[in-house]
């Protein structure tokens, strides 16, 4: 798994560079550096753990892999400082225990990882060299990290190893799955609308004191701009051929084609020679369009913090023949640039002194990258901060909100009237069709449903896949209690009957329902141990763990995308 985490940051270059500002933020280089000592038992103020002071290397080693786990997990770099003192005495209980990661484990490990082949598909120690230094990563670095992971991942196999999963739970799960259900659904329509209710002047305002939230307008900014575009500095590129040859040799996967045979192959040099000058060349007006950029800028620098005070940012603009563009608003989270460099915009303008009066206050650090064709030059001209607009500004909005606010509430009102009527009926031994006309719902015909009918390109019933949650719970002539939504209002159903699916099918579900158990169990039973484990070895921290909450886009202000996948 974490190699996997590995090589997806390496497929993303914005991963890549989001954690190198990580890394060099949090931790410094210095500190990259001093892992060679972890079982030297020194303390740097953590506090203790049974009684002996917290190993300090051990532990910022605990802590960089809980935050790359975390980061790389959870979309997020939030993590506690309780998890790590779980995780710090994990490895300290896996010591006691002998399990120790040899050197030759984690060797085998990188040696066999893709992420580091060279053209040839074999390890390739200078691409595990340049892949590290891209991050201002060191091997120690990188190879503390995976220690501590494949300590605790061979602790978690021996605790999680006690899962057992009782042949009823699989046997019901299989069975929900595979069954084939008849239902009789009744639907709710609803009829409540904003124009339908009513509310008064006071309720509106009443909406807007208790929802500030809803109107509030983010802090936005508004900059006069010059675009640097590396198109423009192509022509005064010289490429030397020595230089080409060697970005076709550290950039092979710019240069990777699918073989006859499926498998990639990069390109002979002499094949794509051209390919790699031209895309050599559009590097170099890259850099070229940065480094004008950046000169451009350094004008309004001034050490002495006089000469910056008389400068204008568009006449000069202007003298050396750059276009100045004033922008609209715009927030943090949508600038006016292209994205490959959207997030550095952001980061370089909104950390910009409202207050700054000179241009050398008020000018961002040029932006530009390795992959985007533009470079920019900023000064800030206005900031308009976070705020709730004034009621008047928004009334309109705000009375729209509170009457669907009102009119969702009364389509609640009515569920639940409905569901006490369906109790109600079922408690007088009344036909659950016959009820539900009497309550005022829409009965419809039978519909046979499985869950894999339910997954299926054309299902047979609206909302087939929120109605295989609640079907699977029920048994023959029992109805859902909870409604699933469906288009303009709410849908009940009855399981008129339910069949056992074949034989085969149900056998291949139990076996996935007893891994998919087991791994849940197993998962319980790892969160158990390792707070335990914690508590068992008498943890003293020298902060209280709730204030010690971490936090890395607080740190380091970076933010990374992690898009979620369903399984």
């Amino acid at each position: 798994m974490f190699i996997i985490k590995f090589n997806n940051m390496v497929k993303n270059k914005w991963i890549w560079a989001a954690f190198a500002i990580l890394v060099a933020v949090a931790f410094g280089a210095s500190d990259m550096l001093a892992t060679a000592g972890r079982d030297s038992g020194s303390s740097d103020g953590y506090g203790q753990l049974n009684g002996k002071p917290v190993d300090a290397d051990l532990y910022q080693a605990v802590e960089r892999y809980e935050r790359f786990m975390n980061r790389f997990e959870n979309g997020a770099a939030e993590y506690d400082a309780k998890q790590v003192w779980r995780s710090y005495a994990t490895v300290v209980r896996a010591r006691e225990m002998g399990i120790v990661i040899p050197d030759t484990q984690l060797a085998r490990m990188i040696q066999n990882d893709p992420t580091f082949f060279g053209p040839d598909r074999t390890f390739d120690s200078r691409i595990y060299q340049l892949r590290l230094r891209e991050l201002d990563l060191t091997p120690v670095w990188y190879q503390e990290v995976l220690r501590v992971f494949l300590t605790i991942q061979q602790v978690r196999s021996l605790a999680s190893q006690g899962a057992y999963v009782p042949a009823a739970l699989a046997n019901e799960r299989a069975r929900g799955i595979t069954d084939s259900y008849t239902l009789l659904p009744a639907t709710l329509t609803n009829t409540h609308t904003a124009a339908s209710v009513t509310v008064k002047p006071e309720e509106i305002r009443s909406f807007y004191e208790t929802h500030p939230d809803f109107y509030r307008l983010p802090e936005r900014r508004r900059v006069a701009m010059v675009t640097f575009k590396s198109a423009d500095y192509i022509g005064e590129v010289t490429v030397e051929q020595d230089d080409v040859f060697d970005y076709y040799e550290s950039n092979p996967q710019l240069f990777t084609v699918k073989g006859t045979n499926g498998v990639d192959v990069v390109r002979e040099f002499e094949e794509c020679s051209a390919d790699v000058e031209k895309a050599y060349a559009e590097e170099l007006a890259r850099d070229m369009a940065y480094n004008h950029a950046g000169t451009f800028a350094d004008r309004f620098i001034d050490i002495s913090g006089t000469a910056a005070v008389t400068l204008d940012f568009g006449a000069e603009a202007a003298a050396a023949g750059y276009t100045v563009v004033t922008t609209d608003w715009f927030t943090a989270s949508a600038p006016p640039v292209k994205y490959m460099v959207a997030e550095a915009f952001s980061d370089a303008v909104f950390s910009l002194d409202p207050e700054g009066e000179t241009v050398s206050e008020r000018i961002a650090d040029p932006v530009g990258s390795a992959d985007c064709d533009e470079a920019y030059v900023a000064v800030l001209l206005e900031v308009s901060p976070t705020h709730v607009p004034a009621f008047e500004q928004v009334s309109a909005r705000v009375e729209n909100d509170a009457r669907l606010s009102q009119a969702e509430s009364e389509f609640q009102a009515d569920i639940v009237r409905i569901r006490e009527g369906l109790l109600q009926g079922a408690a007088a031994d009344k036909a659950f069709a016959d009820t539900a006309r009497e309550l005022g719902l829409t009965v419809g015909t039978n519909v046979v449903l499985t869950s894999m009918d339910a997954f299926g390109d054309h299902p047979p019933i609206e909302s087939a896949r929120s109605v295989v949650v609640e079907m699977r719970k029920l048994g023959k002539g029992e109805f859902t209690e909870s409604p699933v939504p469906v288009a303009n209002g709410a849908m009940f159903f009855q399981v008129v009957d339910r069949v056992p699916g074949d034989s085969s099918s149900f056998s291949v579900a139990e076996m996935q329902a007893k891994r998919a158990l087991n791994e849940q169990i197993g998962e319980a039973l790892w969160t158990a141990w390792q707070e335990n484990n914690l508590m068992s070895l008498n943890p003293e921290p020298a902060f209280p763990w709730e204030d010690a909450a971490y936090d890395a886009e607080e740190d380091e202000d970076v933010e990374v995308d992690d898009e979620d996948e369903d399984a």
